[in-house]
């Protein structure tokens, strides 16, 4: 998974995820913007790899967050409340922005790469 980390126009830290993963970049912009929040997930990852719990389930604003032993799974709060069949053809073009998937050992990375960005500002 490639990423960029920079500030926007207001000087707001953000993350740009490749194509694939679009979402995760949107959803740590917007839901998980301070170190307090991203250490939180990265208490519950160790607590999944320890196997202390088996999975972890954050819901936000606009997202909602899936940890698991295997995978990281972020989806737009708007497609988890529609069934597949009622979303709108024009959406389906904007699933990787609303819909993405990756191993847990790939989010932790990201995760703390964000944490390093967000303690340089």
């Amino acid at each position: 998974m490639d990423y960029d980390f920079f500030k926007d126009e207001y000087e707001q830290p953000c993350v740009q995820c490749s194509m694939e993963y679009e979402a995760m970049g949107v959803y740590l912009t917007e839901e998980v913007n301070t170190a307090e929040k991203v250490n939180v997930l990265l208490e519950d990852i160790q607590s999944i790899q320890a196997k202390k719990i088996a999975s972890k389930t954050y819901d936000g604003k606009e997202f909602k967050l899936f940890l698991d032993l295997d995978d990281a799974s972020v989806k737009s709060n708007l497609l988890e409340s529609m069934p597949d069949d009622e979303i709108p053809e024009e959406l389906e073009y904007y699933d990787s922005q609303s819909e993405s998937i990756c191993g847990l050992d790939d989010f932790l990375q990201l995760l703390e790469d964000w944490l390093a960005f967000l303690g340089e500002r």
